[in-house]
């Protein structure tokens, strides 16, 4: 799993890929942390050539919406088993995550949104160039991607890589693999799918898809 996000983020910068790396729920900063670490390695050896990116990160820091609000998530195994419900998975506060990257980026290298994604993600404009989406909700990943897609910010090239695509069984119709086989549909999305990278992960890479933006 961390040798995977090392990679992605390698392949962002040497891809040419425009843009940034974005995380989608922190939890416990440890693959923020890991982000960050290749971040600064990258921008040191590849960013005169390839340009320098920024890590973003969103997270709630108050744990998960209520699933039951969503009639998607609310038949999810893990909500029906009790181990989503509303603000459960509460990791890392906004304070230690911040003093966890700023040991590793610069102030202006890295960027931290606090507030439930739908709060958040319109304060967010610039090219996305890899996002690691762990939002564990359908609800959630869904609005990821229905926000960054329609606002043609995910570029050509651009790495998503999906932390729970497999859970709840690998069922097709809940969670993030609901979410991103609608935005495959709704947004006509040309990509390559790269495969398993841990237990319920898995990653696309992005070729072009139709915004409605010109």
């Amino acid at each position: 799993m961390l040798s995977a996000l090392s990679s992605g983020v390698l392949y962002s910068f040497a891809s040419f890929a425009d843009g940034h790396i974005l995380e989608f729920g922190t939890q416990t900063g440890r693959t923020s942390a890991v982000l960050a670490h290749n971040i600064k390695l990258q921008n040191k050896n590849l960013g005169r050539i390839f340009g320098r990116k920024k890590l973003h990160l969103f997270d709630s820091f108050v744990g998960l919406p209520d699933p039951f609000n969503n009639s998607v998530d609310s038949l999810n195994l893990f909500t029906i088993k009790g181990v989503w419900r509303k603000n459960s998975l509460t990791g890392i506060n906004q304070k230690k995550l911040n003093n966890v990257i700023r040991r590793i980026l610069p102030k202006d290298d890295y960027v931290i949104y606090s507030g439930f994604f739908s709060e958040t993600l319109a304060s967010f404009s610039s090219k996305c160039a890899l996002l690691h989406i762990d939002s564990d909700l359908y609800s959630s990943a869904h609005e990821i991607l229905d926000s960054l897609f329609s606002r043609n910010l995910i570029s050509n090239g651009c790495c998503i890589m999906f932390d729970d695509y497999d859970l709840d069984q690998a069922n097709p119709n809940s969670g993030e693999r609901r979410a991103w086989d609608e935005a495959i549909l709704k947004y006509q999305v040309q990509y390559s799918d790269h495969g398993s990278y841990g237990l319920f992960a898995h990653k696309f890479i992005i070729h072009s898809y139709t915004s409605g933006i010109n």
